[in-house]
């Protein structure tokens, strides 16, 4: 089973969540999905990030993974290349620069 890690739950991670649980059936005993990120929800993300406004004040990952079964949700911030380990795959959706040469290094 591959391990995957999407680093970020902003516009493109939001919405890449959606698409991903539409294709669940498909990965579903092939792969393990978690999300990560350390944002809470504010009503400015609702307007162009894939969250509703009963969701304000969540964390992020708190509402994605529990919209699509199957995600778990990280709540955390990457600061080392160690919480990378054990992942086969990482997709970064991230604006983080510093985040981006972990992953890079990784």
């Amino acid at each position: 089973m591959k391990n995957v890690l999407i680093i970020g739950a902003g516009g493109i991670g939001s919405y890449f969540c959606q698409e991903l649980d539409q294709l669940r059936h498909q990965w579903t005993g092939k792969a393990k999905f978690s999300i990560v990120d350390f944002d809470q929800v504010e009503e400015k993300n609702c307007k162009y990030q894939n969250y509703k406004d009963e969701e304000i004040l969540d964390f992020k990952v708190d509402a994605l993974s529990t919209r699509y079964k199957g995600l778990k949700g990280l709540n955390q911030k990457i600061t080392s290349a160690d919480q990378l380990k054990g992942y086969d795959l990482i997709i970064l959706s991230v604006d983080n620069n510093q985040v981006r040469c972990l992953a890079a290094k990784h």
